[in-house]
């Protein structure tokens, strides 16, 4: 017989008829950041391919005769989304003689709502391990983390030596953030051409949203008696999104964003959404409710993002 299984005599107060009232317990509330982030695709293939193409170098002079160029193949990206899922075991005896009506709906409510946070910490992974070259969801060619100090490019002839680092390890301040932004409008694209992007969202944990707002917010630079304009100011910046991602456990990590970039470069592939099943077994008259989800993320280029902290 399986463990596990929820009967009469771990429940001693739902049997009780002097309890007019039993709580639930539930979390206060889940948010959803995969449309935030990601860009949704449903699949029916076991692995994704993602590969991409760069682009073309400066145009020459005309002199009577065009010189040909080519573009290279980059880097490619391999995922595979994973399968989850979980169940509960009554007792017919526990549903019969619950007198407070808990168990009424076989308690599907605390199995959705799991499954629910269980699928944003997933959604969260990709922010956990920004510097770390993790495999569990997907494996990039390029062989660096998303956030890394040695991006390279397959294209012949391109220095590597500046332009193609998207990490500092400074915390969030005023000044680090305007060295973020300098940083990112100086990095190259496969071909060493300066892509001049500009950041408009910063996804930040818990931890560092007030610490963002008070630098986006004031009014006055770092010459406070001279009233300077605060350059880090959200107007000035243009860092029109902040996004904050309650689940993220880093307390000092901070990512700067291209919003195009990011949904063009993080895609959400679900094979199959949550589904939910209860059947009663014949010999046992155990009542079995299940849950399952199939789904991962899959991410691309890194130029979308440049993280700190």
């Amino acid at each position: 017989m399986p463990g596990n299984i929820m009967d009469l005599s771990g429940f001693p107060t739902l049997l009780d008829a002097r309890y007019t009232q039993i709580k639930q317990e539930e979390y206060q509330g889940i948010t959803n950041i995969i449309p935030w982030i990601y860009r949704e695709k449903s699949t029916d293939r076991l692995d994704q391919f993602h590969t991409a193409t760069g682009g073309l170098s400066d145009w020459e002079e005309f002199t009577g005769q065009i010189n040909p160029q080519q573009f290279y193949e980059q880097y490619n990206t391999q995922s595979r989304p994973r399968e989850f899922a979980t169940m509960t075991i009554i007792t017919n005896r526990m549903v019969q003689m619950d007198f407070s009506g808990v168990m009424e709906g076989r308690r599907y409510r605390p199995m959705v709502r799991a499954g629910m946070l269980t699928k944003q910490k997933h959604a969260t992974e990709l922010f956990e391990m920004l510097t770390v070259n993790d495999t569990r969801w997907f494996v990039r060619s390029e062989g660096v983390p998303i956030g890394s100090n040695s991006h390279t490019t397959r294209t012949p002839g391109v220095a590597v030596t500046t332009g193609f680092d998207n990490l500092t390890t400074d915390v969030l301040t005023p000044v680090s953030l305007l060295a973020a932004r300098i940083a990112g409008r100086k990095i190259r694209s496969s071909e060493g051409d300066r892509m001049d992007l500009f950041y408009d969202g910063i996804i930040l944990p818990v931890d560092l949203v007030d610490t963002y707002n008070e630098i986006a917010n004031t009014p006055a630079g770092f010459d406070i008696p001279g009233l300077n304009q605060n350059q880090a100011s959200k107007e000035r910046t243009g860092i029109r999104q902040v996004y904050c991602l309650p689940l993220w456990t880093s307390t000092t990590r901070w990512v700067l964003v291209n919003m195009a970039l990011m949904k063009e470069n993080c895609c959400w592939y679900t094979a199959q959404d949550e589904d939910y099943g209860s059947i009663v077994e014949f010999d046992t008259i155990q009542v079995k409710n299940r849950g399952y989800m199939w789904h991962g993320p899959h991410v691309d280029d890194w130029r979308w993002a440049y993280v700190g902290g």
